[in-house]
């Protein structure tokens, strides 16, 4: 009875605190923060940031200057460096255990300002936080890896384009690049709008694809548990997608060769081109063209495989 009590008297003050607060959780955050303004003057190419946790954006500068605005804990603030000609963010976390104990439902934000519209290489690390780098930018080489967060990308790459993520979405969306590597292991894929000159590479254990207008040199996904969904995605080489579970659908598709595999799921959609088709299911139904052009295996354990030629 006296718990029953004391549970109804907190529920009580519970919802009278939240609604003088317009129910903000944030305001119930125990965490104090502060903004920094680091405003760079010395030269640099290449761009690290380094991060345990926050929320990363990268924005061109309206003033023609560069500058990083810090919004951060206060004590787990950053350092902003310039060395040999990178431009360094860091972390420097000098939080105790018990520091981690109280409630928090803020989030530390990195905003990157650049002046110019094209620079070396960019390398994003960080624990947890979303990441977005607009399409104003073009890059020597993006490299970004997260534990957990969502990751947008818009910018081009002169090189290589390696993003990865533990757990979060990754999302790309009418860049250039000379290749692209694209790796989650809980989360999904979306990309529209990709040129890449040599190979794009997807692998994922668990999330779904979404690609269209894509034009590549070579296309492979490896995937788990993922429903892949492909439109107008051209290889001039070969397409190549593994599955466990899930659908495959492609639509307005096309490679010199296509080898797709699936354990459980369908195989449905329509190429660009005839093809010579290598087909097979143990449980589900075939339904292919009988036609010859460039060799397209498609292979299923539990499902139908259902393709044609578009007109």
């Amino acid at each position: 009875m006296i718990a029953l009590i004391l549970l109804s008297i907190g529920a009580v003050i519970f919802v009278a605190v939240m609604t003088y607060h317009g129910w903000d959780f944030k305001k119930l955050s125990a965490g104090k923060y502060e903004t920094n303004t680091h405003t760079i003057s010395d030269d640099f190419d290449s761009i690290k940031i380094e991060t345990e946790t926050a929320d990363i954006s990268i924005l061109p500068s309206q003033s023609g200057e560069c500058k990083v605005v810090l919004y951060e804990l206060i004590k787990a603030t950053h350092t902003v460096t310039v060395e040999n000609g990178t431009l360094k963010i860091g972390q420097n976390d000098e939080r105790r255990w018990y520091d981690y104990l109280c409630l928090d439902f803020n989030s530390p934000k990195i905003t990157l300002y650049l002046p110019e519209a094209e620079y070396g290489t960019l390398t994003v690390n960080a624990t947890t936080g979303d990441v977005c780098i607009p399409k104003d930018f073009t890059f020597g080489d993006i490299d970004v890896s997260i534990t957990t967060g969502d990751i947008y990308c818009a910018a081009s790459a002169k090189g290589d384009v390696n993003i990865s993520a533990t757990t979060g979405d990754i999302t790309l969306n009418k860049l250039k690049a000379g290749s692209v590597n694209l790796s989650v292991t809980t989360g999904d894929i979306n990309a529209d709008g990709i040129d890449c000159l040599a190979s794009l590479i997807l692998k994922t254990t668990s999330g779904d694809m979404e690609l269209s207008d894509i034009r590549c040199g070579s296309f492979t996904v490896n995937a788990t548990t993922a429903d892949v969904e492909l439109k107008n995605v051209i290889s001039e080489g070969s397409l190549l997608i593994k599955t466990t579970t899930g659908d495959i659908e492609l639509e307005g598709c096309d490679a010199a060769e296509l080898y797709i595999q699936a354990t459980t799921g369908d195989i449905e959609g329509n190429l660009l081109t005839p093809k010579t088709f290598i087909s097979s299911t143990t449980t589900g139904n075939v339904s292919v063209p009988k036609t010859t052009g460039g060799k397209c295996e498609l292979h299923t354990t539990t499902g139908d495989i259902v393709i044609s030629i578009k007109k």
